[in-house]
């Protein structure tokens, strides 16, 4: 198709059919090892220098940078920060009701942290990469500013900002 479409149109035939698979249980992918997911980030890689016209051998950075794309990391970090946002604004079934308890609920203190969710205690090094662990350790690493956000799409907005504007090295 990169010889019948303009970029516009190749962009598109991206977001339908590449991004959206992506996202989809993109969440989950915490628990996942590199070597799960380096296949995925290749393939990303390989459909961006496609979507610029770029060569095979151009570094990808640039590319998701101009085109304004968030990699794979940074999608996964974005779908686990969304469902800590629908936490925190009790958006979710009632079975994640009370999961996580905030800072400010363990003690009367006026603490910088008090809106920070709670880290619990890991003795077992694989349970690090578990949601239940994982998904605090993210909200609590996006800034204040955006985790105050007054909706979702705002939140996702600011946050998709905050996520291109970060080096390329980027993994939490």
């Amino acid at each position: 198709m990169k010889h019948l479409l303009n970029q516009r149109h190749l962009k598109l035939l991206y977001n339908a059919y590449l991004k959206s698979q992506l996202e989809y249980g993109a969440s989950l992918f915490c628990c996942a090892n590199s070597t799960t997911i380096k296949p995925i980030i290749i393939l990303q890689k390989k459909a961006v220098r496609i979507l610029t016209g770029s060569g095979y051998r151009d570094h990808s950075h640039p590319l998701f940078v101009a085109e304004k794309l968030l990699t794979f990391e940074k999608i996964i970090f974005l779908n686990q920060a969304r469902f800590m946002y629908d936490y925190t604004k009790n958006l979710l079934p009632p079975f994640f009701a009370n999961r996580w308890r905030f800072v400010n609920e363990l003690h009367n203190y006026n603490v910088r942290t008090a809106r920070d969710i709670h880290l619990e205690r890991i003795n077992k090094p694989y349970l690090i990469s578990h949601p239940l662990f994982h998904f605090p350790t993210v909200w609590n690493s996006i800034p204040s500013n955006i985790r105050l956000s007054n909706s979702r799409k705002i939140f996702t907005n600011k946050l998709t900002t905050y996520l291109l504007d970060l080096p390329q090295d980027f993994i939490l």
